[in-house]
């Protein structure tokens, strides 16, 4: 394997299109430079079986929350699937004849996956790698994910239980965290998204209601009265008197990737699975109870800010078990 991702570096080192993101200047604020530079690194390291994510991030100088966060942008996975779905198709290059990459090698790669795997797993797959020719510049070789018919339909171990909600929220105060504890309970208690939590100021709180634009739309979020109290509460013990409810010790309102940090140090505290621990599971959360109680899907996609209700569609998607029930129910069996 070693000798093959030799042979693949040495042909992109010597290609026109290569693109050497280390001799480029550093620009923090660009992440598709950044982007790069990670992908560089990690062709460089493939065939490292001591490759971690903690490396990667700390030879970049950036946080794991914003090496996963870079990579859910610009390549649709985790960085750790990325690589994995890298070395797969290494690996299987390796056991074939022509070890040439070009258009037919991995269409025959694409067929490979659809006879080994489920076609959410093979267009995953499928996407890493053509992420990774868009960085190389091998854009000839990328192939078209296979046509599939959304499937609102998902495993039980993504769910987010009630008892794992309310688990992360005792869990956060029991660790003086009360910043997150509050920041989950609103994200759950209303649905909003992470990127809209700078919208709860203290003045808005005050009147029960969030004024939120968002993608060019406007929409309100109306607090509950319990939710209202408790936000006030909260500002009154940090003695924020007014501007944005959230926010850090420099007064700067929280990010995604300060959230997605804390709580996955939370999750492991408490015991929940840390791949049901990120801030927009939360909203998904709120969008089930929602939908469980009142079937109104139209309505919760205005909550949700949604302009179609086939994107509100994906937040109501049951578990495989509760599916099986819905067609048990049916007694058409006999």
């Amino acid at each position: 394997l070693q000798v093959l991702l030799l042979g693949l570096l040495l042909e992109l080192l010597h290609s026109d299109d290569f693109i050497n993101a280390e001799n480029q200047p550093q620009n923090g604020n660009n992440r598709l430079h950044l982007f790069e530079q990670l992908n560089g690194y990690i062709f460089r390291h493939l065939s490292d079986p001591e490759l971690s994510l903690e490396e990667l991030a700390a030879k970049h100088y950036i946080s794991p929350a914003l090496l996963h966060l870079i990579f859910r942008q610009m390549a649709g996975c985790t960085p750790g699937k990325y690589i994995r779905d890298i070395r797969t198709f290494t690996a299987w290059l390796q056991t074939q004849e022509h070890k040439d990459i070009t258009k037919d090698c991995v269409i025959r790669y694409k067929k490979y996956l659809e006879a080994h795997y489920r076609p959410s797993s093979t267009n995953s797959m499928l996407t890493a790698l053509n992420g990774f020719f868009e960085y190389t510049g091998w854009h000839d070789c990328r192939v078209m994910t296979l046509k599939t018919q959304p499937n609102h339909i998902y495993a039980q171990e993504k769910e987010m239980t009630r008892a794992e909600y309310e688990k992360l929220i005792k869990t956060a105060k029991e660790q003086d965290n009360l910043r997150l504890a509050m920041i989950i309970e609103t994200i759950g208690g209303t649905g909003i998204r992470v990127s809209e939590l700078a919208s709860i100021t203290v003045d808005a709180v005050k009147t029960g209601k969030i004024s939120i634009s968002c993608k060019g739309k406007h929409r309100e979020i109306y607090l509950i009265p319990k939710l209202k109290r408790k936000l006030l509460d909260y500002c009154k013990k940090k003695n924020i008197k007014s501007g944005v409810v959230f926010i850090t010790r420099n007064g700067n309102p929280v990010d995604r990737s300060n959230i997605w940090t804390e709580m996955k140090k939370v999750a492991e505290k408490a015991g929940v699975a840390l791949e049901k621990a990120f801030p927009h599971n939360l909203r998904h959360f709120f969008a089930r109870t929602y939908y469980n109680m009142h079937k109104n899907i139209s309505y919760l996609a205005d909550i949700l800010g949604h302009s179609s209700i086939n994107t509100t569609r994906i937040y109501t998607a049951t578990t495989e078990e509760n599916h099986v029930k819905m067609l048990e129910c049916l007694e058409l069996v006999v």
